[in-house]
Order: structure tokens, then sequence, then C-alpha cells
């Protein structure tokens, strides 16, 4: 087990979770026996190659694998509750968003290209603010006495009246939609009023929108308010003049700026846990700091539980509180920050943190890990990690490792740690960690604090 002793609250406790998909009609086992404690307030890092397992893993928090998708066993708690046993959507609505949210790599995936940035985040923040119980009751009451007051209408009409009935409260909304759409026109500078593609977008808004007034849906934030606390959070995501982006569309931001309006999104659902899985990957080196820096001065306001999803050790260098390291579908070591950075005892750690570029020198080649992750297609015998490991001793091959307790807050899946195991030489890189740990510190924190920009 990768459990770490703490005095802190535990947000989710993972135990013995496995999982995996079924293709052409044949099981395929993915994660195997993955138990952890995720600390409530602090940002557990989830490092691996692609194809180790880390997505797949946080997706079973939230309900979202995919339909071919099963858990074989283990428990996932989230308050009180396991979620390994939710079997409807209607479960998943008050954990998705409300209480666990995800922010993805390509933030184009999660916003919609049609409506503008501002009508999305006001969305969301109408959709989970919950009316207070007197508003959904006097809701109920005053639609119930609307729809009886209209059928008994309806049914004393003859047929000639019934028609012109409904073709004259076809004509009303058709009324409510132009008198939206002439106030949303209003709001458009004179160039987007010409502009065909603005105009198609917005009439698709206005078209929501009074689908919504149209129908009544009990709301316990009003439009006005959901645009004013809107604008408070691109502020708060750090969206230069946001009360003129407030109309743009997604196609109108950066990439950084796109993936600040996704934070946006998940902040207004107000989570506990906020899941990133690799927020990052797909921005330039600058505006990834910016993000990361981002990210972590919202946890120390909003006190949500982080877990960093990435391929690349050095981004969360200065961010993770714990790090799990993942390889072929398991955990196979798990510390403490310092622990992974400092006292890494896993020859795939040893691998990951010797490629990074940035612990190397000038005069040193590249280092790169050989031969590919294991196929999850065929049965995995021994130490998943035994084919591409220099270290690999001949049990490897026969047996998967056990994990060893190396002290309260440091755990790896080796053979090595085995008491009988012989003794090896390990990397330069690794025992020249910590000197190479601390100049490259020290150079990340300089660029971190760098000037921002509106990227």
């Amino acid at each position: 087990m990768a459990n770490l002793k703490n005095e802190k609250n535990v947000a989710i406790k993972v135990t013995d979770l496995s999982l995996g998909f079924v293709a052409r009609g044949k099981k395929i086992h993915v994660l195997r026996d993955i138990s952890i404690d995720i600390v409530e307030g602090e940002t557990l890092a989830i490092v691996g190659e692609s194809g180790s397992g880390k997505s797949v893993f946080t997706k079973a928090f939230t309900g979202m694998l995919d339909a071919n998708g099963f858990i074989n066993s283990g428990s996932i708690i989230f308050h009180g509750q396991d979620l390994v046993a939710f079997n409807s959507n209607k479960q998943w609505i008050d954990i998705r968003g409300r209480k666990i949210a995800t922010i993805f790599q390509d933030p184009m995936t999660s916003l919609n290209p049609l409506f503008s940035i501002g009508y999305q985040i006001s969305e969301v923040l109408k959709l989970h603010s919950k009316p207070t119980k007197e508003q959904l009751q006097e809701f109920k009451k005053r639609k119930k006495e609307n729809n009886k007051i209209e059928k008994e209408k309806i049914q004393k009409m003859d047929k000639n009246e019934k028609e012109q009935y409904f073709a004259k409260r076809k004509e009303e909304k058709k009324q409510l939609f132009e008198t939206l759409y002439a106030k949303a026109l209003l709001d458009l500078s004179k160039k987007d009023r010409k502009d065909p593609l603005k105009l198609f977008l917005l009439k698709q808004e206005v078209k929501k929108e009074t689908n919504d007034a149209w129908i009544g849906k009990p709301r316990a934030m009003s439009n006005h308010e959901a645009k004013k606390e809107t604008l408070n959070l691109l502020k708060k995501v750090q969206i230069p003049n946001a009360e003129d982006r407030y109309k743009d569309y997604p196609f109108q931001y950066s990439g950084g700026m796109r993936q600040r309006v996704v934070i946006a999104i998940a902040l207004a659902c107000h989570p506990e846990v906020l899941i990133c899985d690799e927020p990052t990957t797909a921005l330039d080196v600058t505006v990834q700091s910016q993000i990361i820096q981002l990210i972590k001065e919202l946890q120390k306001d909003y006190g949500w539980t982080t877990i960093f999803i990435t391929h690349d050790l050095g981004v969360v260098a200065n961010v993770a509180d714990r790090i799990a390291v993942m390889y072929g579908g398991q955990i196979v070591e798990y510390g403490t920050a310092e622990d992974i950075f400092y006292r890494p005892a896993h020859p795939y750690t040893w691998a990951l943190l010797s490629s990074l570029p940035q612990l190397g020198s000038k005069e040193e080649p590249l280092t790169f890990i050989p031969g590919n992750p294991p196929s999850f297609s065929s049965e995995i015998i021994g130490d998943p990690f035994a084919e591409r490991n220099h270290y690999a001793l001949n049990i490897d091959f026969l047996a998967n490792p056990p994990m060893f307790k190396i002290s309260e807050t440091h755990s790896a899946k080796t053979w090595l740690l085995d008491p009988r195991a012989p003794k090896v030489e390990k990397p330069k890189v690794i025992v020249e960690l910590r000197e190479r740990m601390k100049k490259a510190s020290d150079e990340l924190i300089k660029h971190q604090k760098g000037g921002r920009t509106g990227v």
C-alpha cells in the first residue's frame, strides 16, 4: 500500500482499486491494486509516461470511464461514500463539478466554440448555484398555479381558439427571442455586428437563453448576479480587460488564456478537489510556469485539494506536497516531494529524474528510457518495468514486488529494497541529485517570478 501516515484529513481514500476495459470481447486490465490516501488541502502529483494509467485512475473519481470501462475491485471513499458503488448518472451529478472538478489538457475540448466565454461561465454559475428551500418551494407553487390556470383555460377552448392560442404563444416566444437578441446586439461593437460568424454565435446563445426563460427554471442566481461573479472570476484568473473580453469567443483567446478560462469555470463550482490533467502540456514554457503558479495561488485562496497529473516531474518540483510515480498501471513509488526528488528509490523514478534536461549539464548527453511501456493487452508477469530496467534482478521477471516501506512518508515497489538484494551503483544524476535539484529549483523559481503577460 502507498498510504502515508499523517494527522491531516483524507479527502479521497483509494483501496485496492483495479480497473480495465473490454476490447473485442476481451477484458484488458489496466490498473492493478492501487491504494492511496489523498490528503485534504494538499497537492498530489501523479507522474508517469503516457499510458501508465494516470488519467484513467482519476477518471474513476468522477465516473467518467469510457463506456467499455469497468472497475474490477476496490473502493474509492469520498465523503463517506464509495464512488465505485455509484451506478447512475443522478448519483454523479452532485460529485462532478460541484465537489470534484477537472481541468483537461486541451481547453478547447472543455469550451463550446458557439458560445461566448462570459456566457459559458455564467451558465455554470447559475447551474451550480442551488436555490434555497424557500426559493424552490415558491417556484414550484407558482408554476403549479400557472399550469393549472393555463390548463383550465385551454380546456374551455374550441378547436379554432386552441389553434389561435398556440399560434399566439409561438409568436410571443418569437418576440421574446427578438427582444433578447436586440438587447444582446447592443453589447456588440459596430464591427462585430457586421461579422456573420459573430452574429450566428450570438443567435445560438440567445436561442438557449430564450428557451430557458420560456420553460422557467428555479435559479438561485440572476443573470445580473451571474455576470458580476463571472467578471470577478475572470479577474481572479488574471484575464486582462475582463469587461471587454466577457463577450469574446474561445477562438479569440490564446491557448494560455483559454486554460485560464477553464480554471475559472472550475472555480465557479467551488470544488473540494481539483484534478489538473496535464493542464500545461500544450503551452510554451513561459505560459506553463504562469498557469502552474496561478493554480498554486488559487489553491491557497480556495483551500481545495489538487491532483496534478503530468508526465514531467520537473513541472511539479515546486508545486507538489506528495508525489505518486505510476508505471504499468501501478503506483511504483510514493512519498513527499522531498522524498521523491532527494531520496528516490525506484529505478523508474531514477530514470525519470535522469531524463530531465534541467538536471543535466551541457557536457552530458541527454538521458532517455529505452524500450516501450508494457502492453495492457497481454498479461504482465513480474515487475512491469523489468524489461527496461538496467538494475533488474532475476526475480523482477518472475514476481511483482510488494510495496516496501522506506519511512513513515516514503515507500517504493522494487525488489532492490529487499534486504537480500545486492547493492547497486545509482546513476550519476541521482547521486548528485540534491545539488542539481537546488540549482534547477533556483532557476525555476526565478523563471516563475518573471513578468506575467496576457497569455
